[in-house]
């Protein structure tokens, strides 16, 4: 049907007219082409150079995260794909064509289905721009994932119709126009018999007529060849009729009725059809090197119809179509008289494990291979995977492919035994180097697995210099963004050092320990937390038993794995065991070896004193935050005075952050005090070094606004959030992916800290870029950004109000309301106070444009929801109830309710009593507002001695609030 010209037609159409974004041809014979792991990426890429916006995006994200290089594909399509498209959509106007050509030639099972699962089930939510077509044959998998999809157009092509008859019989006249080939078939220019006769023999099959011409330019008597060929053609189905085509050639092709060349057959052809990936000639000659008087020129020129990449010095030796390797692993065993032309593709596979595993030993021992040996360096900050070179095309081949054909063997020899005694024991360490330089790291332990039942054969098998290389190679592929790859990795060393650990605990417990502490860093690199605590608890479980017996020796390992675990252990929400018994126990080890050794442990011990005090906040537990950051504090200010460059910049992350646990206990001043001296620090760190700094210092500018404000010095918070929002606009430009959120966040607080100073306009232009900003966002992470989202609606329906635009604000907080209601709904412990504080702005704005009956109901459904908070956290929620009930009172007289009016003020006054009793400095402005309120309601009811005693005690408190502040 030819259905990989329709797909270049297509993409040739579509790029002349400028439609085509990308297109992805696969092809089994060449390497770049043969699998869908670089698919997501290079359609990216396609769309990026078309839509700079869309570029950026895509380098920010990927200069986030380098694990998306060899990420899954449904983590590509997502991270690459997905989330960028629907960020720009906007300004994508033209439609965006993607182009797949071949995608059964990747599918070979029902497990092989990861693109079709995300054609199925991901791209119907793509921007309605993005359009994508795909050739394949109608395989049972695409069939079963793809039809009866609402977003999937299916067209059959038809072989027996007349469109494709008059395509082959184009392709005829096309190759008969040939003199040279007419005089070889003995045709004459007018012979239009012949022409007839070929195109009904095709019988609709592309690929017939294809490979009947190629076989007819390589023959001797090539007349007498197509006669003879046209005589065996018959009204069969396509199937049959192929494989007729194909018996008739490889018959003609070939001496069978002598042993040897059968046998060179089997070997030549067995080798092409079994391999995992094509090979070139050259390749398939060295892999057979032992292999005596195989004439390869005289079985390419017999079997060139058939074949492709036979005569290029680069090129790769592949069957001519689909169909003929499946007729001769196949349909060929079928049939007495095609019997000889099978081939076994098990059997072959098995000769190629001997054959991959004997010319990996004989090129590692032999080949003049620079670049190996790095993993014996074991260094601890590598700066990636050095490139390996003198590969040979069969060893690389080899290094990728031989366990793939090794799990085939089902009776192995010794030939392979002692192949493999020498590969693991010699080579295994080269292997892992070469196959992690130039490929992709897929592990071994399949290999172990078919291996385990030989052990006691192959003792070299399971060694501890193997497990010694993998522990080391992860150390080079996290370096290189490669984590899931390390993860396989690191997966391996664990299990071959807990073998050895089994036999040798004494010896390989601690390398064991060293290997769990280092998969779990490799699993939280992945994302994969809960998996990565597991492993570390094993890895403290190892040294805590260690230790117990050599604590000079194991105490610092087993503090280097309880601080991990700490971390780990946060990073899957697991704070109290973080904070109460990991992150302590190593500060107390380390303090213990810093009291020794305070020139090697001072810089360790900071170090979990600072995780301590994170952890400690996460808990809520911020005065022993405090206490724990200051020690680590007083630990780095000495380190950075002797070592500056080494420790200035943990010193302002330590300082930053205890200005946030200060802020969190009401202690503005010294926050202040902190993160001033953060601020210095960073500041003289971004000068040197700004692509590295420029974003921690717009933090610690940000954090110190925030303590400004707190202690009303709002002039000083506005010039230093206006720096803040000034780096974090220069970072969101080069890294938006990355930095629009702070930057919302930025703009936010400028927002709040303009109204704060009176300067509403101002206030009013910052949070509507909040409200556009976070408006992207949330289109993209609703469930990440929409509560953000609302939160910055709120805080623009303030700024407008403030200006007289009540209207305007009414419009923005009622979003905001709905919003929050959404949000509620799903998470109610988490949204019902937002929701409550939205609420109660929109009862204001509706009292602001006179709708004070709806005000009333606005504001009772805030008390509703701050009662409901109130009685489970009283601290936190008694002062919202209070402003709620004190704002639903003056919203129940506007409508001359005066009795619901005091009774709801005079509860706002009961708790605003009790709050001004611990806290009168917050407290007794508010309750004196409340007081003159109820006054005015008792008076209207005519209730005027208590009117009277409401407005005394109201006179009574304002007076001792100016007498403490006069100047107010």
């Amino acid at each position: 049907s030819g259905k990989s010209a329709i797909a270049h037609t297509v993409a040739q159409t579509l790029h002349k007219n400028r439609i085509l974004t990308s297109s992805f041809f696969l092809d089994t014979a060449v390497d770049s082409r043969n699998t869908l792991r670089s698919i997501f990426s290079t359609v990216a890429r396609d769309i990026a150079a078309r839509y700079p916006a869309f570029a950026e995006d895509i380098s920010a994200v990927l200069e986030e995260d380098l694990s998306l290089a060899s990420a899954p594909l449904a983590r590509q399509f997502e991270e690459l794909i997905k989330k960028p498209l629907c960020r720009h959509a906007h300004v994508i106007t033209n439609p965006i064509v993607v182009v797949i050509d071949a995608l059964d030639d990747t599918i070979e099972d029902a497990s092989d289905t990861e693109l079709l699962r995300i054609l199925r089930d991901e791209v119907s939510k793509l921007p309605p721009q993005l359009r994508i077509l795909v050739t394949s044959r109608p395989t049972r998998e695409l069939v079963d994932f793809l039809s009866e999809r609402g977003h999937v157009r299916s067209h059959i092509i038809d072989i027996t119709s007349p469109e494709n008859a008059d395509d082959i019989g184009a392709f005829i006249s096309g190759k008969l126009q040939d003199g040279a080939m007419r005089d070889k078939l003995g045709l004459t220019p007018t012979d239009s018999v012949t022409l007839s006769v070929l195109k009904l023999s095709a019988e609709g099959l592309f690929i017939w007529i294809v490979t009947v011409f190629r076989y007819l330019d390589n023959v001797e008597n090539p007349e007498g060849k197509l006669r003879s060929l046209l005589s065996k053609a018959g009204r069969l189905n396509p199937t049959k009729q192929i494989d007729a085509l194909y018996a008739a050639i490889l018959g003609i092709s070939g001496d069978w009725e002598d042993p040897e060349f059968c046998e060179h057959y089997k070997l030549f052809i067995g080798t092409i059809v079994a391999a995992k990936e094509p090979l070139s000639l050259a390749a398939l000659r060295a892999l057979h090197s032992d292999t005596q008087n195989i004439s390869y020129d005289d079985l390419a020129h017999r079997f060139g119809p058939l074949l492709v990449g036979l005569f290029g010095a680069n090129e790769h030796v592949r069957p001519l179509h689909l169909s003929f390797r499946e007729f001769i692993t196949n349909h060929a065993n079928n049939a007495g008289d095609t019997r000889k032309f099978y081939i076994s593709e098990k059997v072959h596979s098995q000769r190629l494990a001997v054959l991959c595993v004997q010319t990996m030993v004989r090129e590692c021992k032999t080949a003049p291979i620079n670049g190996t040996g790095y993993l014996a360096r074991g260094e601890d900050d590598p700066p990636g995977i050095p490139d390996v070179f003198g590969v040979s095309e069969q060893l690389l081949y080899s290094c990728k492919s031989w366990i793939d054909h090794l799990v085939d063997l089902e009776d192995p020899d010794s030939a392979i035994t002692e192949g493999l005694q020498s590969l693991l024991s010699e080579y295994g360490t080269m292997w892992m180097e070469i196959v992690s330089s130039k490929s992709t790291f897929r592990g071994s332990q399949v290999a172990w697995d078919w291996l385990e039942a030989l052990a006691a054969d192959l003792p070299a098998a399971f060694n501890a210099p193997l497990a010694d290389s993998l522990n080391n190679m992860v150390v080079w592929l996290a370096a290189a963004g490669r984590h899931e790859e390390a993860v396989t990795a690191i997966m391996e060393a664990v299990d071959l050092r807990r073998t050895l650990a089994a036999d040798q605990p004494a010896v390989f417990n601690a390398p064991l320990a060293d290997s769990l502490n280092n998969m779990a860093a490799c699993l939280a690199a992945a994302g994969r937390h809960e998996e990565a605590a597991t492993a570390i608890m094993e890895a403290v479980d190892l040294c805590r038993t260690l230790a117990a017996d050599q604590p000079a020796a194991f105490n610092a390992p087993l503090a280097v794995c309880l601080n991990n675990m700490a971390i780990w252990l946060a990073a899957a929400g697991r704070h109290e065991e973080a904070a109460v018994t990991a992150v302590r126990e190593a500060v107390d080890l380390r303090r213990a070896l810093a009291a020794d050794q305070p020139t090697v442990f001072n810089a360790p011990l900071a170090e979990s004193l600072f995780n301590m005090s994170n952890s400690f906040a996460a808990v809520k537990r911020h005065e022993e935050a405090v206490t724990a950051v200051r020690e680590a504090i007083d630990l780095r200010r000495t380190l950075a005075e002797d070592q500056p460059a080494v420790f200035n910049g943990p010193f302002a992350d330590y300082l930053n952050n205890l200005s946030i646990w200060l802020a969190a206990v009401g202690r503005h001043e010294e926050a202040v005090t902190a993160v001033r001296e953060a601020v210095d620090l960073r500041r003289a760190l971004a000068a040197d070094q700004p692509t590295v700094f420029n974003g921690p210092l717009a933090e610690s500018l940000f954090n110190m606004s925030n303590s400004l404000a707190a202690v009303k010095r709002h002039e000083e918070a506005i010039t230093t959030v206006r720096e803040a929002v000034d780096l974090r606009r220069t970072l969101a430009a080069d890294q938006p992916a990355v930095f629009n959120s702070p930057l919302t966040s930025s703009l936010l607080n400028m927002s709040v800290w303009l109204a704060a100073a009176g300067r509403h306009e101002e206030a009013v232009t910052a949070g509507r870029e909040v409200v556009d900003l976070r408006r992207t966002l949330a289109a993209d992470q609703p469930a990440v950004f929409n509560g953000p989202l609302a939160t910055s609606l709120v805080n623009m329906s303030n700024s407008l109000a403030a200006v007289g635009r009540h209207k305007e604000a009414f419009t923005v907080v009622r979003e905001a309301v709905d919003l929050g209601r959404t949000l509620a709904a799903d998470q109610p412990a988490v949204f019902n106070g937002p929701l409550a504080d939205s609420l109660f702005n929109m009862s204001i704005q509706l009292a602001a444009v006179g709708r004070h009956e709806e005000a009333v109901t606005a504001g009772r459904e805030v008390v509703d929801l701050h009662r409901t908070l109130a009685a489970d956290q009283p601290a936190a929620f008694n002062g919202p109830l209070a402003d709620a009930l004190s704002n639903m009172s003056v919203w129940l007289a506007a409508v001359g309710r005066h009795e619901e009016a005091l009774t709801t003020a005079r509860e706002a006054i009961d708790l605003r009593r009790t709050l001004a009793a611990d806290q009168p400095a917050v407290f007794n402005g508010p309750l004196a507002n409340s007081l003159f309120n109820m006054s005015v309601w008792l008076a209207a009811v005519g209730r005027h001695e208590e009117a009277v005693t409401a407005r005394r005690e109201e006179a009574d408190i304002r007076s001792a609030l100016a007498a403490e502040h006069p100047g107010i």
